[in-house]
């Protein structure tokens, strides 16, 4: 992981993506949710970040996508709680 971004854009479905090692998140997205709890949104806010980071092994959507999103957030949702 290289550098985090936060972009802006109102008008995009994109929440984030990852691209060259490089994660960025859209605070436009989150804006938009603002009917959801201040849990709900840092848990929503925790999974993007496996999510994202599970795309630096492997790009499609697949099992082995789901691995490593879940073994980063078993490992790391303890320090969140």
């Amino acid at each position: 992981l290289s550098c985090v971004n936060l972009f802006w854009h109102p008008s995009t479905n994109v929440i984030a993506f990852n691209q060259g090692g490089s994660l960025f998140f859209s605070l436009a997205y989150h804006q938009h949710q603002q009917d959801w709890s201040n849990v709900d949104l840092l848990v929503n806010w925790y999974l993007t970040w496996c999510h994202e980071l599970a795309h630096n092994f492997c790009s499609a959507h697949d099992e082995m996508h789901e691995h490593w999103m879940m073994a980063y957030a078993e490992q790391y949702l303890k320090h969140l709680l």
